[in-house]
């Protein structure tokens, strides 16, 4: 999309700050850039966020945005133009889809961003690649994500294009088939970027991809043994800028973020303002004044309990920046909370105070208000610590991916036991029977021709002895139409010179108005020769026509017939579901459908626009005891289970497959699948989150949690603001909840 549009005055851009937006399924990420000596300059970059429904999304990309400003000088406005970087998925014809462009209005709407145009995030990769390698990408693009995977396809940097495959189990077998619908005999590109929103899975793909054996799979080939390689969500974000920076400068190269690995230094324009604000203290302290010994061994000293607060931090110093950068190339800083300690205030107060008697308290007088106003301000200070401390309740939910278990069993049911048998496979069962019925009016398709059939008088000369003809005896006239005689007659005799004439009526043979003859037509008499006998019409005939109607035909009873059959059934399976006990499984693949009354409104081939059916079945399916099913279940899959997984009867799914009944047996395939999840202690998670910022306890959560995905914290309202708004302190005050992601 050309964003040139959008700016009225390009050079201005090179003055400007930009975002650059990318929502992907799950994830945004989002970076700040300019455009400085053509060059696109990354300013900043905020983490990925995570996202699941649409109401999420805004704020997902608030928290993001804001993480990426973090530390945004004041004296320079906050971006508001914004690159957005997009799935294939979200645009058709070049233009962004109605249904995600709603949702890129109400970011902008909310967050007051101005939209400059969008890019395709595979286009954009490549791109990036080609100002990298100095050379057009050729290369297989590959977007992993929860559900699907996007695929394209690059040819010496040309777009061959995208394929959108859905996530099966094996993401070998998906790659091959997003390949397979590229037609062509030339090989593909033996090189394989793959990228999503946060690193989740990527180096396993990769190392499936590498180990997958190509040679297995016909219709695809490469030269070589494909190299795969990971784009990290960094350099994503680079190609995005480096793409908006193209249509808005004519930029062709991008200055990454600077990592300096010397302690920053603080910008003059943020260290002027520091400075201002300390003032030098007119009183000189000692070593002891903060809790130091001198000459002293401090072993023999009372020991004082330190009361502290032990806080990790990894604060960065400022960068120093050079004279012709922004004030914001630097990485937003995380938040620092100093380390406190009270042993050496402890000492300094004790020692400055021993020697003072302790005061008599008058309660009468000038000095009443102001020793009642420090007794309030101290039980309201101590009253606010402890409702910081304690009141915070919080509710996290934690979602994990599984890792898919699979298994095929054979179970035998009879409804005439009433324990299972697991060494027979045996489970006891249950028929359940129940009666619909209903009605369906559908369309008719068929045809059929109606008409009337012409008649006439015709003269029979005769060359010969008397002959009597039956009527429906054949006349054939001109152009292969037939009539036949409508009553018997007799032909009188006569010779050649002299024939003999005699009248009768005829009828056509079938209906239309072909057979209205014009008078002076020639006919033939049965199998009787011209010179023997023939005929003549002296006036026209008349009466003959046709037309086509709309008439039932045999397929419109069909297709009436199976969908008014299938819609009971579906009636009769959400009523034997109510009839079911709360342990119970209806086996759907069991049910058995007889039809006991059926009745048309019209047969075959009667004129009719419309066909109405009235139609009674009765539908009956066998059910099981649900955890007898799970216990076979698990005895089968248990063994299977890796180290670190969990199985848990609530991850147990089953489909069945009714393979045949003998003597009211029924012998059924069932497929057992289970989404195992990583074992993780909720206590150990509650230890380590209590007291922590809702964004370090994300960071906690991804890099302790195998399978981590995204996670939901929900506050008790009103939540506390600010840098008051931490997790709660107080481990019971913490409900930790781990769920598969779906």
């Amino acid at each position: 999309m050309d964003l040139k549009n959008f700016l009225p005055n390009r050079e201005k851009a090179h003055d400007e700050y930009f975002w650059s937006l990318i929502i992907e399924p799950g994830w945004v990420q989002s970076g700040v850039w300019r455009i400085k000596e053509n060059k696109v300059q990354i300013i900043n970059i905020g983490p990925s966020t995570a996202w699941g429904l649409d109401e999420e999304l805004v704020g997902a990309v608030d928290a993001c945005l804001s993480s990426a400003i973090q530390d945004f000088p004041e004296d320079i406005g906050e971006p508001q133009k914004t690159v957005f970087g997009v799935n294939s998925s979200w645009v058709t014809e070049g233009q962004i889809k109605e249904e995600y462009l709603v949702k890129i209005k109400k970011i902008c709407s909310e967050l007051s961003l101005t939209p400059v145009g969008f890019v395709v995030l595979p286009e954009a990769i490549a791109n990036y690649f080609k100002s990298e390698d100095g050379v057009p990408l050729n290369a297989i693009v590959l977007g992993i994500s929860k559900d699907t995977l996007e695929l394209s396809l690059f040819r010496l940097g040309n777009l061959v294009g995208i394929s959108q495959i859905s996530r099966s189990v094996s993401v070998v077998d998906d790659v091959s088939e997003g390949l397979t619908r590229f037609a062509s005999n030339e090989a593909f590109p033996s090189r394989v970027i793959i990228y999503d929103g946060k690193e989740g899975e990527l180096e396993e793909v990769r190392q499936d991809l590498i180990r997958a054996s190509w040679e297995d799979y016909g219709k695809i080939k490469f030269l070589h043994t494909p190299k795969v390689e990971i784009l990290d969500p960094e350099r994503k974000l680079y190609a995005v800028c480096l793409a908006g920076g193209a249509e808005l400068g004519h930029v062709e190269a991008v200055v990454p973020l600077a990592r300096p690995e010397e302690p920053e230094t603080v910008p003059p324009s943020l260290a002027t303002e520091e400075i201002d604000n300390v003032a030098e203290t007119a009183e000189e302290f000692e070593p002891t004044d903060f809790g130091f010994a001198l000459n002293e061994d401090v072993t023999e000293q009372q020991k004082v309990a330190p009361v502290s607060e032990e806080i990790t931090s990894d604060r960065q110093q400022p960068q120093e920046l050079p004279p012709n950068s922004p004030p914001t190339t630097h990485r937003p800083k995380k938040r620092f909370i100093p380390t406190f300690s009270f042993a050496g205030l402890r000492t300094r107060i004790s020692g400055e105070f021993g020697g003072l008697k302790r005061p008599r308290l008058n309660f009468t007088g000038a000095g009443k208000p102001l020793f009642l106003g420090l007794f309030f301000f101290v039980v309201i200070l101590i009253a606010g610590f402890a409702f910081w401390w304690f009141y915070p309740k919080a509710t996290v939910s934690i979602f994990i991916s599984t890792k898919r278990l699979d298994d095929k069993i054979a179970i035998y049911i009879d409804p005439s036991v009433t324990s299972p048998d697991f060494e027979k496979s045996t489970l006891p069962g249950e028929v359940l029977k129940v009666t619909v019925d209903g009605e369906k009016t559908g369309s008719v398709t068929g045809t059929k021709v109606v008409g009337d059939k012409a008649t006439g008088e015709i003269t029979i000369y005769r060359s010969g002895s008397e002959v009597n003809l039956a009527a429906g005896t054949a006349i054939h006239g001109p152009g292969g139409l037939d009539f036949t005689l409508d009553n018997d007659v007799k032909v009188a005799s006569g010779s050649v010179i002299t024939r003999g004439v005699t009248k009768t009526k005829v009828s056509a043979k079938d209906i239309g108005a072909q057979y209205n003859l014009a008078s002076g037509a020639t006919f033939t008499v049965g199998t009787y020769s011209s010179a023997d006998m023939e005929g003549t019409n002296e006036t026209a005939f008349s009466g003959g026509s046709s037309r086509e109607i709309n008439a039932v035909a045999e397929d419109d009873q069909s297709e009436l017939l199976d969908n008014l059959t299938n819609e009971l059934e579906e009636k009769a399976t959400g009523e034997l579901e109510q009839q079911l006990g709360e342990d119970k499984i209806l086996i759907k693949d069991s049910l058995k459908t007889e039809i006991t009354d059926k009745t048309f409104n019209y047969k075959v081939g009667d004129e009719a626009s419309s066909l109405k059916l009235n139609l009674t079945i009765d539908v009956t399916a066998i059910s099981i005891n649900k955890s007898s099913l799970t216990e076979m279940a698990k005895k089968t899959l248990t063994g299977r289970v890796p180290q670190g997984f969990s199985l848990k009867d609530d991850q147990i799914t089953t489909e069945f497959e009714v393979k045949e009944e003998k003597d009211g047996i029924y012998e059924v395939s069932v497929v057992v699948s289970a989404d195992l999840l990583p074992q993780v202690d909720p206590d150990e998670v509650t230890k380590n989150i209590l007291g922590k910022y809702p964004t370090l306890a994300e960071d906690y959560f991804t890099q302790n949690i195998p399978g981590f995905v995204r996670a939901e914290i929900k506050f008790n309202k009103p939540r506390l603001p600010g840098r008051l708004g931490t997790l709660p302190r107080v481990s019971k005050n913490i409900d930790v909840i781990v769920s598969a992601e779906k």
